[in-house]
């Protein structure tokens, strides 16, 4: 799917959020895209305000869902990196798939790397 300008610039935010999570976990900046998207275009993380993902998503609409869409659909209906992870690696044995798992953080850095530089998500 490509990206329109204003989902790039979205994504640009949601990877400086990434990062900085990943350097410094805290509780206000979310660990998960999705979340992170939702987080950007309402400028607070709503993960435990009660909603799922998924009303909030369609609550906002536009951008925000059309790129929820397409990151789920990306994931192959993995609800996370981490599951998407241990289910494309399970055929090497549940040790291989354990331990590549827990790349998980820098996965979701380097695929957000890749849908900003190539604006598209694939």
């Amino acid at each position: 799917m490509k990206l329109t300008p204003e989902e790039v610039a979205i994504m640009v935010k949601v990877r400086e959020n990434m990062r900085r999570s990943y350097d410094e976990p805290t509780a206000d900046v979310p660990t998960y895209i999705c979340w992170n998207i939702i987080a950007v275009v309402k400028g607070r993380n709503t993960r435990y305000d009660g909603p799922s993902l998924s009303a909030q998503m369609r609550e906002i609409g536009g951008a925000p869902e059309r790129l929820h869409r397409h990151i789920a659909w990306a994931l192959n209906g993995n609800p996370t990196m981490k599951s998407f992870i241990q289910v494309q690696t399970m055929r090497l044995g549940h040790t291989f798939m354990r331990h590549a798992s827990e790349f998980a953080p820098e996965a979701r850095l380097a695929w957000l790397d890749r849908i900003i530089e190539m604006e598209d998500i694939k």
